[in-house]
């Protein structure tokens, strides 16, 4: 983990660097810093890493569960039909398969939008609500 851990802070030092030597090439006048500064959303950062949190680690029901930084967790699906993941997540799984979250919550629109467009297309809410009607009217008091 601690192998893991250097070797990707070793890639983000390389881009980092790898950045800002280009910046200092372009004639923009632009620094890394100034990017940051115009594109960096510091509430944004605490609100998505979690960091305000007085429990960073949580022991429940025997396992450890992490509270700060839930962005950057991932979510282990226990079987194919599981979609759960958290709210910024960058990808979700169904079916077997990673879908980013853009085209599996565009996917889940339209999949909805369509069931409804049927379900009025041939009346079923009014064929529920007639028969649960018809149900209540016979046990009248």
């Amino acid at each position: 983990l601690v192998n893991h851990y250097n070797r990707v802070v070793g890639d983000l030092d390389k881009r980092t660097t790898k950045l800002s030597v280009l910046l200092a090439q372009d004639s923009s006048g632009y620094s890394l810093e100034d990017l940051k500064n115009e594109n960096f959303n510091e509430t944004l950062d605490e609100l998505m890493r979690n960091i305000a949190t007085k429990n960073r680690v949580l022991e429940y029901n025997g396992e450890v569960l992490q509270q700060i930084d839930p962005v950057y967790k991932s979510h282990v699906p226990t079987n194919a039909l599981d979609y759960r993941a958290h709210f910024y997540a960058s990808e979700k799984h169904f079916a077997g398969a990673y879908l980013s979250t853009y085209w599996f919550n565009f996917i889940v629109i339209w999949m909805m939008s369509l069931l409804l467009y049927v379900m009025l297309y041939f009346e079923a809410f009014k064929k529920l609500f007639d028969k649960i009607g018809s149900m209540f009217s016979k046990n009248e008091f």
